[in-house]
Parts: C-alpha cells; structure tokens; sequence
C-alpha cells in the first residue's frame, strides 16, 4: 500500500502544487485518527463503567472533547487535500490548453480532438473523490490499528476471529464490487454504441426526412437493436449493482452478528464481559474497512485520469512549435509582438504534404517560384482540390514548408523570426471563427470597429464599451463580413482573403470587389485573394493559376 502511494500521480500532484503538504496533511491525519480512536477508546471505557453501574462521567468528557477536535480537524485536512488537488488538476488544464496554442497546425489537424477535450473537460469530481477518500482511508488505518490493538489487549484469540469474520466479509464485498465494474463495462459500451446510431439519426437528418424507407431501416435495424441492448446490459448492470448495495448495506450488520453469536462457540473459555466491548471494537472496524474498499477503485480510476492528463499534455509537448514554447510555458503573458516593414517576400522550391497531418493522404504542394511585392493584389484561381487554400496557409506561415525557402525583404523566416513573419498577415479563412469579444483591443478600437461594421454594411452587429459585439449568430455571407471587418481593424501589411466572397449576394459582392479591394490598394496593402469571380480578374496585378498542387 505505502509503495502504491508513493508511485501516485495524485500525491506528486498535490506536492508539485505546495512543497511540504503532504507531510503536513499526513501529520494532521494521523491526529484525525488518533481522536477518532480516543472517541471510540472513551465509548469502550463508559460501557464497561455502565456495565459495573458506574457514572462515566470522566469518559463522557473525553468523548466530547475528542470527537470535537476529530470534527475540526478532519475537516480542515478535507478542505485543504480537495482545494490543492482542484488546483493541481486546473494547472494541469491549463498548462494543456496554453500548449494546444503552440502546437503547429499541421500537427493540430492531426490531434485526436475528442481525446483533448475530454482531458480539459471530464475526471475532475473523480479525483476529487479519490482524494477525499484518500484522507478518510488514512486517519482510519489508524483507527482499525488502535481497535486492534484495544482488541488484543482484551482477547488476543477473539481479535483474530474478528478479523478472518471481517476479511470474508471484505472479500465478498470485493468480489461484489469487481463483477459490477464488469458489467459496467459492457452497459457502457452498449450505451456508446445505442448513442452513435442516434448519431446517424441527426447527422442524416435531411436524407431521413425526404425517405420513409430509409428511415424505417435505419430504425428497425440499427437503433431498435441497439437500444435493446443498451436496456439489456443495464438491467444486468443495475442487478448487481443493488446486489452489492445490499451487501454493503448490511455488511456491518452481518459481521457483527456473525461475531457476537459465534465468537462464544469459537472461544468458549471467554468471560461474558469482554465480548460486549469485542462487538463495538468489531463494528469500529468495519465501518472505517469498507471504506478501502470504495477507495481502492476509486483510486486506480482517479490515477488513471491524472495519466492520461499528463499523456495529453505530453503529447501536445512534443509537437509544439519551438519557438512559442516559451510563452506556452508561461502561458502566454501579454507583451508586444516583433513587427516588421514588409517590402517583398519570395518562396523557392518549397513544400508541404498532408501526410504530416493524414498518414492516408499523398496531396501535396510544390512551389517553385513565388514572390510578392508590397501593394500588389493577386488573384488566385483553380479548380477544387488544387491547393489553393493549402498555399494561403503555407503563405502565411501556419504551415511550415518541408524544403526549400522563404525570405522578407531578403532575409529568411529564420532570421526574422516566425511570429515577427506570421504578424505580417490577416487571413479571413473560408468558415472564420468569430470571437465573441473583441481581443486585443487598442485605444479607439472600439469606435474604429464599430466604423468598419458600418463600413463593411453590417448594421446588426455593434460592439458595446466592453468590447463585445452583440451578436455572431448570423448567415454565412454576414459571417464573412465580420471576418473581414476584423480583418480591417487589424491593419496588416498583407491580406489573404480565401473565398471570401462566395457567400455575398450579388450587390455586396460587386461592392467588395469594386471598392473594398481597390481602397485597399491605395491604402498600401499587399491583398492575396482566391476567387473564382473570372468578371473581376481585370482588376488584378497578377492571376495565378493552381493546378495539382502547382502553379500552371
């Protein structure tokens, strides 16, 4: 048990939180245990002064002193092992999502999603549990110790028929308890299943709607199954679960009873006054015993969420980008960020293939030449699947190439540094996330995006004296026009607009066009834009074309 603690990721945890608790939280459960076992000690001692028709009254004071300070003080070792184990686990979160930042996208696309967000979001209340329980199991050892002891001293044979009674007792719980996991095991795995085919149901839902047929099967021969089997393997789940319930319920009863009518049998010579105070030392152990027996589980389900925690953390460690590893160390302390004048920049032989991100995908790119000078805008056009949105990225730094090079104003991304380089871009991506809050904001950001809304004419959408606008739910193309109004308010050097008109109508779309990228121009920006709109490829500087991965 001591070498099983001591490997704990839990107790490592709480120490990495504050050097020195656990010695101090141990100490205060070992007192914890001592009052308990001095409460039951003054119990024990005022029976048998009843017994002898005796006022126990210097016993009572030791019992309401006792059981005062086992109240006060095993509740402030509750109170610190939950608030440091919480904070253990939120650092831990933190530290995950500070290092999901870092990650390079190509990695980021590839991550197992569900698994990270199940490490941010789920286990907390069971290692909470776990170490609340760890407390209660650690000031009652003392108490079953102390019990033992007081047992021996009266009858060393009756304490050893105490415990093998209490070890078959415990067994049987154990075994109980191992059969109910089994079984939940399967009920969960039902259930999983019984809830991916209702994912069918939503997933497809426009598919259903227009067929009955398909509907009835999907029904018939999916769900129904499915939920059939889910109710089958719960119900088992449930029979053994108030199986053991039961058992537990009654597991003080029963081992006290067994005790107290055989104990006479198994030891006939022993006087009649050591048995009472026997039973009361049986029935003060085997309450704090079933209490290892919920913690034992307990326990090994919360090591196993605090490793997978660490797992995830390490396993977006490993493919955070190296320059950011700093900042999401630090988790991301607020400072200026390296800004450069852009002229011109130029990418040579340079590559990226999306077996980084899929090991089953052989697409990939290869520029052989590309330059771009400062107030340039180049359209960018080919057919779907060419690459083009793979380039914009890879434009923009958030893919690295595998080979080749790529210089500003002739120097390397090595030697400008990748933030400096990537902070020379706004890109408004084909779906856009919008933030609810305006982030980053600047003096006068406020009333110079309220501007550029009405500007990009988008009169629902205000931002408000804390910087939140007032909605983001809206329509795809009124998306897009955020996007791009944010984009705006940024003021970058470059803009990379990918479809960005595809979901205007027609009157705003000439108007973005027309005006918007035009003003743009004059303004000094170097604008990259994938369209398909062949009506305004007049006003490019340049139209390139993208074919397979390659400009044609």
């Amino acid at each position: 048990m001591l070498h099983f603690l001591k490997q704990s990721r839990l107790l490592k945890l709480i120490e990495q939180e504050e050097p020195g608790s656990l010695k101090r939280l141990g100490l205060r459960s070992l007192l914890a245990g001592l009052l308990q076992a001095a409460t039951l000690y003054a119990i024990v001692q005022g029976l048998q002064k009843l017994t002898e028709e005796q006022a126990p009254v210097r016993h009572l004071l030791i019992f309401v002193i006792s059981v005062s300070a086992f109240f006060i003080v095993s509740r402030s070792v509750l109170v610190r092992v939950t608030q440091l184990t919480l904070e253990s686990i939120l650092s831990i979160r933190m530290r995950i999502a500070s290092r999901l930042r870092a990650v390079n996208l190509a990695a980021h696309e590839a991550l197992p999603m569900t698994r990270v967000q199940s490490a941010l979001l789920d286990e907390q209340s069971l290692v909470l549990e776990a170490a609340r329980l760890l407390v209660v199991v650690l000031y009652s050892s003392v108490m079953i110790a102390v019990s033992l002891i007081q047992a021996l001293i009266i009858s060393p044979m009756g304490a050893v028929y105490i415990l093998v009674v209490l070890a078959s007792c415990v067994s049987t719980l154990l075994y109980l308890h191992k059969s109910i996991l089994s079984e939940m095991q399967e009920s969960t795995a039902a259930d999983q299943g019984f809830c991916a085919s209702l994912s069918d149901l939503m997933g497809g839902y426009h598919e259903l709607k227009l067929s009955r047929n398909k509907t009835s099967d999907l029904f018939q021969n999916h769900i129904e199954n499915k939920h059939r089997e889910a109710i089958r393997t719960r119900n088992l789940m449930e029979d053994r679960y108030a199986n053991g319930l039961a058992f537990f319920a009654a597991l003080a009863f029963i081992a006290v009873g067994i005790i107290l009518f055989t104990l006479p049998i198994i030891v006939p010579d022993l006087p009649a006054e050591k048995i009472t105070p026997l039973v009361m030392l049986a029935m003060a152990i085997v309450t704090p015993m079933t209490s290892f027996v919920t913690f034992i589980p307990s326990f090994a389900k919360s090591e196993g969420a605090l490793s997978e925690l660490i797992a995830v953390e390490q396993m977006l460690q490993e493919v955070e980008e190296e320059f950011e590893a700093d900042d999401a160390e630090m988790v991301w302390p607020e400072r200026s960020s390296p800004e450069i004048e852009f002229e011109q920049l130029s990418i040579a032989n340079a590559s990226f293939c999306y077996a980084e991100i899929d090991p089953q995908s052989n697409f990939s790119i290869h520029i052989k030449e590309f330059s771009l000078k400062k107030g340039e805008l180049v359209f960018l056009c080919g057919g779907n699947g060419s690459g083009k949105t793979t380039f914009m990225t890879l434009l923009s730094g958030l893919y690295s190439s595998s080979e080749g090079t790529v210089t500003v104003n002739g120097r390397s991304i090595d030697d400008v540094g990748n933030e400096a380089y990537r902070n020379l871009f706004s890109l408004i991506a084909p779906e856009p996330y919008l933030f609810p809050v305006l982030l980053a904001r600047k003096d006068g950001d406020i009333d110079r995006g309220n501007q550029l809304l009405a500007e990009v004419q988008l009169s629902k959408v205000r931002i408000d004296q804390r910087g939140r606008y007032s909605t983001t739910a809206l329509s795809a193309g009124q998306r897009k026009r955020l996007a791009l109004a944010n984009a705006l308010l940024e003021d970058r050097p470059i803009m990379l607009f990918d479809e960005v008109a595809a979901d205007f109508d027609p009157e705003y779309r000439e108007h973005f066009y027309r005006t918007i990228l035009p003003e743009l121009k004059k303004q000094g920006k170097t604008i990259v834009v994938i369209s398909h709109d062949d009506r305004y490829f007049d006003l490019a500087d340049r139209l390139l074309h993208m074919q397979d991965g390659q400009f044609v």
